[in-house]
Parts: C-alpha cells; structure tokens; sequence
C-alpha cells in the first residue's frame, strides 16, 4: 500500500513539472508569438504525453496496490494453513503416544497370560480389547496424517500463488520504471528521479514477496518433514497393531491349552493327536483300545486274569484262535498253537515265514508240524 501511494505521488509530480512548462510556454506567447506558438505546440504535445504516461503509471500503480493487497492475504491464508497444520501433528504425536501406551499395556499383560498359561476368559478379552483400541489409535492417527498431507499440499498452492503474484509485481515495477525512463527523455528530470524512488519501492516490494515465498517455502518443506514423521510414526503404530495381534493370538492359545487342561483334568474328555506319558500310567476303571494294532513293547507281561479271551468279533468263526511268536534261526519264521477255522483242529506249528493276520497260511511249503511231548500220556 505505501509503495502504490508513493508510485502515485510521484505521477503528481510529474503532472505538475508538465503544467509548469505548459504555463511557461504560455507566458512565452505574449512576448514572441510565433516562436512562442511553435513552442507551445512542442511544448503541448510533451505535456499531453506526459500526461498520458502520468495516467499510465497511476493506474499501473493502482494493479501493484491491488496484487499487493492479494499476495498479503495468500500469505495470511498460508500462515494460518501453517498454524492448522501444526495443530494437526501435535493432535497426531499425542494419539501416536496413546497407541504406544496401549501396546506396552497389551504386551505386559500377554506375557504374563503366556508364561503362567492360565488365562481367564475374562483377561483374554481385555487383550482383545486393548488390541482394538490400538487399532482404532493407528487409523486415528492414519486420519490426522493425511489430512496434515493435504493442508500442506493447501500450503504449498499458497505459496506458488504468493510466489506467481511476486513476479506480476516485479513485472509491473519494471513497466513503470521503463516509463519513468521515458518521460526522462523530455527532460523532466525531477519527474524520473521520483520514477525511479518508485521503481526502488518496487524492487523492495519484490524482495519482500520473495522473503515471503522463502518463508512459505519453509513451511512447505517443515510440512514434508512432519508429512514424513506421520509415516515413521503410522509405522510404528501398524507394527504395534501387528505385534498386539500376535500376543493376541499367542494368549487365546495359552488360554485354550488351559481351559483343555482343567477340563480334562475335572471333567474328561477327548485328546486328538499322539500323547506320550514319561512316568507310570495307573487306570482305576475299565481301559479300552480301539484300533487295528496294539502294540506292547514291556519286556515282561503279567496279568492277574486266569482266562486270556480271544477273537471276541469271531461270530462267524472265519479266524483263526490262538497263540503265535517268532524267533530266527536260519531264517525269520513264526511258532505257534492255533485253532484252523476251517476244520477246528488246534496244531503246533514252526516255520512259516508268512506274517500272520487274522489267519495263518496253512498251505505254505515250508510249514512244520511240531512234536508235542507231555507227561504222562
């Protein structure tokens, strides 16, 4: 505004070096009147173009008052953008600090569940709990991240706008100084001294806009940089997230393990997959195997039933019923007493290769019959 009012008094000035010598060429007409007329023209058409130039650089000066008025309030806006923006990231540090406390919370109370393995359903739902709430912390802060991102790029179109209003103002202080240049060619030599006090107000308007543009600059390049540690920060909160649905996982599975194990122990139940016992095994009730083998691998098998029941499926007597061991001696062969099926003749045999099943190979080649030595008979 100071600079348009002294780029206007100056055309003043200006106008009134040009009345001063239209009224000195007047008064040169009463003395010599044709020289003075013909002085008078040439003085007139000086005067009219000073005047002309005069009216130029007025309304030149009323667009530089104008663009500096707009780039003043750019750079309000962009300040205030700055001020949200700041704001912004304050609000997204905190929230970031929140989610840090939530997982330290969640991690202390998952490892202990993990390490005594006897979580309550009621402690596994506070982990899960403090898991969503971490959750709901990372997109909150996600939320105040990108909005900081887009009250920067706000910022930045600000500064380009300030920074485009900058150089129409150097653009028009260059115009009026080429003018000033101009109307110093008719030697009006006061009027482009003051043309020239108005081009130097110019240039200190320009350098101002440019501090401006440098300033908004900065605030630009400070909203990368927290743009930046948003994303170091969102980082870290996806990876708290990440590690709290870990623990997460890890303390429902401590708490399934215990609740398997109380069950079992008060109430029973079923176990799928293989259980190996390293001490004794004592049953007080009735023990029952299900499967195609059991296998028995004691040294010594002692038993306090007289009867040893055998081929209880055997309704339709299509098994054999007996007793068979191995032992090698020039070969693996099989040894027995057995019930045939198919004739009900028990006999002691040796020599069969063939591993028995549910029947033995009678037809086998190489079977032996065995001799049978009691007392007595």
């Amino acid at each position: 505004f100071t600079t348009a009012n002294a780029s206007y008094n100056a055309q003043n000035i200006t106008a009134s070096f040009a009345n001063s010598a239209f009224a000195i060429a007047n008064s040169g007409q009463s003395i010599y009147p044709t020289a003075a007329y013909a002085a008078q023209n040439i003085t007139a058409g000086f005067a009219n173009a000073a005047y002309t130039q005069a009216n130029s650089a007025y309304a030149q000066g009323n667009v530089i008052f104008t663009y500096a008025n707009s780039a003043y309030a750019y750079s309000n806006a962009a300040y205030a953008a700055q001020n949200i923006t700041a704001t912004f990231a304050n609000s997204a540090f905190a929230n970031a600090n929140a989610t840090g406390i939530f997982a330290n919370t969640v991690n202390t109370y998952a490892y202990a569940a993990y390490a005594a393995q006897n979580i309550t359903a009621t402690f596994a739902n506070t982990v899960n709990t403090y898991s969503y709430a971490s959750y709901a912390a990372q997109n909150i802060t996600a939320g105040f991240a990108n909005a900081s991102y887009t009250a920067q790029n706000t910022t930045a179109s600000f500064a380009n706008s300030a920074y485009i209003f900058a150089n129409s103002i150097n653009t028009y202080a260059y115009a009026a100084f080429a003018y000033a240049n101009t109307l110093n060619s008719v030697n009006v030599a006061q009027a482009w001294n003051t043309s020239n006090y108005a081009a130097q107000q110019a240039n200190s308007a320009y350098a101002s806009q440019n501090i401006t543009a440098s300033f908004a600059n900065g605030a630009y390049a400070n909203a990368n940089t927290s743009y930046a540690a948003q994303n170091i920060t969102a980082s870290f909160a996806n990876s708290a997230y990440t590690f709290a649905n870990s623990i997460n996982t890890y303390a429902y599975s401590a708490y399934a393990a215990a609740n398997v194990g109380n069950t079992f122990v008060s109430s029973g139940g079923t176990v799928y997959g293989n259980v190996t016992l390293a001490q004794n095994l004592s049953v007080t009730g009735n023990l029952y195997i299900f499967g195609n083998t059991t296998t028995i691998s004691s040294n010594n098998l002692v038993l306090n039933d007289s009867i040893i029941y055998l081929a209880n499926n055997n309704s339709a007597n299509i098994n054999d019923i007996g007793i068979v061991g191995h032992f090698t001696t020039n070969h693996y062969q099989h040894t027995g007493v057995v019930r045939n099926h198919n004739n009900g003749v028990w006999g002691f045999f040796s020599n069969v290769s063939t591993e028995p099943t549910q029947t033995i190979n009678w037809a086998e080649a190489n079977l032996i019959w065995d001799t049978i030595q009691t007392g007595g008979i």
